[in-house]
């Protein structure tokens, strides 16, 4: 993983397409931290709500990406990942509640939210996060406008995708 001058940021880890949920349930508990770590693609691995522990080995993450996987709920250990930039979780089953939404609040980093095609019953609070410049909410049943969307001046390229939402009220 290395910035845009060259420098070396830490360690990809590209698990993409492997079957981890399959054997997540007979694998010993992982020991130790991935601190080196600071991109994780998980994207299609089988990954449910009964294995987000793994999340835990992982706390220096600046990008993850859980697409298509069948979380239900948003992970405690995200929540925890003060150094994400990055958070690509399109395509689960999430359902946002008071502690999801307080967790995802914290991500104050943030540059990219996807959240694309989750059900999420209530929309997150962006207010905090002052580099946020993508926000894909697309077909996630959200009825108005995510919570802090003008709490912070945005960037003059800011992109927010609210497609396939029935927008009911507009604040």
């Amino acid at each position: 993983h290395v910035d845009s001058f060259g420098e070396l940021q830490g360690v990809v880890l590209d698990l993409e397409n492997m079957p981890l949920g399959r054997h997540l349930r007979t694998m010993p508990m992982l020991e130790g931290t991935f601190d080196h770590v600071t991109r994780l693609n998980l994207t299609l691995t089988e990954l449910t709500d009964a294995h987000i522990s793994l999340l835990d080995h992982f706390p220096r993450l600046r990008s993850l990406n859980v697409n298509g996987n069948s979380l239900t709920r948003f992970p405690r250990a995200v929540g925890r990942m003060r150094a994400l930039t990055e958070l690509n979780m399109r395509g689960n089953r999430i359902v946002l509640d008071a502690q999801g939404v307080a967790d995802l609040r914290n991500l104050t980093r943030l540059q990219v939210l996807d959240l694309y095609g989750n059900p999420l019953g209530r929309e997150p609070d962006i207010g905090s996060m002052r580099m946020l410049h993508t926000l894909i909410l697309a077909d996630t049943g959200i009825r108005t406008w995510p919570d802090g969307l003008f709490a912070q001046p945005r960037f003059r390229h800011f992109y927010l995708d609210m497609q396939y939402n029935e927008i009911t009220y507009v604040p």
